[in-house]
């Protein structure tokens, strides 16, 4: 597996919040970040807007998000822990991400397989 860098900038500008996230030089605005999580896992993102870097509203009463991935013909779910990417810490998010990216990757991998039955009678 390649590693991929990604840059998460985040911080208060003329008292406005913001999260802006980077991957091989190219920044990615909240609205596409679909698309960075299509690179990186190799599944496109279905329902969840923002794949594997779908975010959590603070205080969120239930502790895990649904995020829908389609690759080739099959979707399939996943219950991901909440990240809160203005307010959690570096490790927290490195690793919830990691954890997301390695999930999706496992699911892609038993996706595909094939066997030949070969038999006399």
């Amino acid at each position: 597996m390649i590693d991929m860098n990604i840059i998460i900038k985040r911080g208060r500008k003329n008292g406005i919040q913001f999260c802006k996230f980077s991957h091989d030089a190219v920044e990615y605005d909240v609205e596409h970040l679909w698309m960075l999580s299509n690179i990186i896992t190799g599944a496109e993102c279905c329902e969840s807007y923002r794949g594997i870097f779908e975010s959590s509203q603070r205080g969120a009463v239930k502790q895990v998000i649904l995020c829908a991935f389609k690759y080739g013909h099959v979707e399939r779910s996943f219950n991901f822990p909440l990240i809160d990417f203005e307010h959690d810490n570096v490790e927290t998010i490195q690793v919830l991400v990691k954890g997301r990216v390695k999930q999706v990757k496992n699911w892609i991998v038993s996706v595909d397989w094939e066997e030949i039955l070969e038999f006399s009678v």
